[in-house]
């Protein structure tokens, strides 16, 4: 056993493209069910309700609507927003 843990140190790390948007649509979704929870306690417009498909969708796979309501939502300085941006 002690000559696996030994050659652990060697392994190869290896990133690959689905892994890596695993991880920044947990930290996406995150950030947005957080913000909301922060909005809705400052009373404030629900502008981030039923955008999470929206957030976590790829641009060109989104309909109409959906088009529409990211366009609006970019006009807001949210870290949910910003955090949509960095994953383009």
């Amino acid at each position: 056993m002690y000559a696996k843990v030994r050659w652990a140190g060697r392994a190869v790390h290896i990133l690959d493209r689905f892994h890596i948007m695993a991880h920044f649509s947990k930290a996406i979704d995150e950030v947005r069910a957080k913000e909301v929870k922060e909005l809705k306690a400052k009373g404030y417009d629900p502008v981030l309700t039923k955008t999470r498909w929206l957030l976590l969708k790829r641009p060109e796979n989104l309909t109409g609507k959906q088009e529409t309501k990211l366009a609006d939502l970019l006009h807001y300085n949210l870290r949910s927003v910003r955090a949509y941006l960095r994953t383009l």
